[in-house]
C-alpha cells in the first residue's frame, strides 16, 4: 500500500525536474501511470503464489511492469506545438517580418492570401 504513493511521487519528481513540466501535469501523469504498475505486480504475485510460475517468468513480469510504466513517461515528455498562421492572424505575423525585411534593406514579403472557398 505504501508503494503507490511512492510510485506517484517518483514519477512526479521525474516529470517536474527532468522534463520541466508543471506540478499539475506531472501529477496527472504520475497518477495515470500508477494502475499499470500495480495491476502488473498484483497479477505477477498471484501467478507466482497460486500457480507456481517459474522465477524467470516472474522476473519477466517485473521487468515488463517497470518498462511499461517507465516508457510512457518518455513518450509523454513534451507535447509538440505547431503555431498555425490563420488568415485573421496573418497580418500580425506579416507586419514584424516586413519591418525586419525593411530594416535589412530587403523588399517586404508578399502577403499570403487564403484560397477562395469553392462554389456551391
Amino acid at each position: 500500500m505504501t508503494v503507490l504513493p511512492l510510485r506517484v511521487g517518483v514519477v512526479w519528481l521525474q516529470r517536474r525536474f527532468l522534463v520541466g513540466e508543471d506540478a499539475r501535469g506531472a501529477l496527472n501523469v504520475g497518477v495515470a501511470l500508477a494502475p499499470t504498475l500495480i495491476f502488473t505486480l498484483v497479477l505477477a504475485t498471484i501467478l507466482r503464489e497460486h500457480y507456481s510460475i517459474p522465477d524467470s517468468w516472474y522476473g519477466g513480469l517485473l521487468v515488463y511492469a517497470a518498462l511499461s510504466t517507465f516508457l510512457p513517461t518518455l513518450v509523454l515528455a513534451k507535447p509538440f506545438d505547431i503555431d498555425l498562421v490563420l488568415p485573421e492572424r496573418a497580418g500580425a505575423h506579416a507586419a514584424p517580418a516586413a519591418a525586419a525585411a525593411a530594416a535589412d534593406g530587403d523588399a517586404a514579403p508578399a502577403e499570403i492570401t487564403p484560397p477562395a472557398p469553392p462554389d456551391r
